[in-house]
């Protein structure tokens, strides 16, 4: 009885020894420079998609949202807005909103064009893409009910925490 359990011992280390010796040699084999150039490849492929679908969106803040207005990112501002950010959440102590960044974007952008120095075709063509955005985001602001900061009336405004 001994004996047969000392040979199954041996038996179980000999198939465990045999087991690492065939991946070592599978290792050896496949691990060359091709091999691990592609799988190092996938991987970093891998990775880079993972990191730009869990953290390629901006963040939910008013920031991003002001910044997204303010360069007429209209896609990326329909998707903060439709996530919850608020429209007339204010952006700095004065109680401004991402509307009023806006009206100052846009004169800034009308300003740009207005002093190209640029033959009228292409002046005119730059100036109708201007617009263009200006109205997709002036619609997708007033579509979620955006409001200029006012005079002071900071009555009904949620305060500003800095």
């Amino acid at each position: 009885m001994g004996n047969n359990t000392s040979e199954q011992i041996k038996g179980a280390h000999q198939n465990a020894m045999g087991t690492m010796a065939s991946h070592a040699d599978y290792a050896k084999s496949s691990m060359n420079k091709e091999n691990m150039a592609s799988n190092y490849n996938d991987w970093r492929t891998s990775f880079s998609e993972y990191l730009s679908s869990a953290f390629g969106q901006h963040p939910l803040t008013i920031e991003c949202l002001t910044h997204e207005v303010m360069t007429m990112k209209t896609a990326a501002a329909e998707h903060m807005l439709h996530a919850g950010m608020n429209v007339n959440e204010p952006i700095d102590a004065q109680g401004h909103t991402v509307l009023d960044a806006f009206l100052v974007a846009h004169q800034d952008n009308l300003l740009q064009v207005s002093k190209l120095h640029c033959d009228s075709e292409h002046k005119t063509m730059i100036f109708l893409s201007v617009e263009d955005k200006a109205f997709a985001m002036m619609d997708l602001l007033k579509e979620f009910g955006a409001k200029t900061s006012g005079d002071g009336g900071t009555r009904d405004r949620v305060a500003h925490i800095a």
